[in-house]
């Protein structure tokens, strides 16, 4: 795994690129349908208990999954909710949506793999990952639709905060 300090440009490097740019997975790169939101809602309920509720697109757009979870947690009002278990949804969510996309894949966008590669073309230039998805679902969610994960020079993930104007 990376993260935003595995991207540390280096004056003297001639090869060191001096633009990054970062690419959003869900509804950018990739079309997962309605796998994840069905495979977070099956985790919650093994994890918490409790129904997930439902949420509209907009309520949930551009959120992290960190932020998505204690939405939720606030809706359902969840008491003794911990980190362990927060980090056990998340791993189990994972897994659930794994075994969901290795069934169904998802599509990766048309011109999103053309977009990265010209990115990585461009004299200077990488491209990263900026997105609300955890580093395990997006690696899940990128590799099944065909593109590859470590192609990306690093990332930003709904473990670096839930707030994602400040990843």
């Amino acid at each position: 795994p990376f993260s935003r300090n595995d991207f540390v440009s280096d004056a003297e490097s001639p090869h060191t690129p001096n633009i990054l740019v970062l690419f959003d997975i869900d509804g950018t790169l990739v079309d997962c349908g309605s796998a994840a939101g069905k495979c977070f809602a099956t985790a919650f309920r093994r994890v918490f208990g409790v129904p997930c509720p439902k949420f509209s697109g907009r309520e949930i757009s551009g959120l992290t999954d960190a932020a998505i979870l204690s939405l939720v947690l606030q809706r359902v009002e969840v008491t003794g909710d911990s980190s362990e278990r927060r980090r056990d949804l998340l791993a189990l969510y994972a897994d659930e949506l794994a075994g969901s996309l290795a069934r169904t894949p998802p599509t990766a966008l048309p011109g999103a793999r053309e977009a990265v590669e010209k990115v990585q073309s461009l004299a200077g230039c990488a491209a990263g990952l900026l997105t609300g998805s955890t580093l395990a679902t997006g690696r899940i969610k990128l590799e099944f639709a065909g593109i590859d994960f470590g192609q990306f020079v690093c990332g930003a993930f709904s473990e670096d905060g839930e707030r994602r104007e400040l990843l």
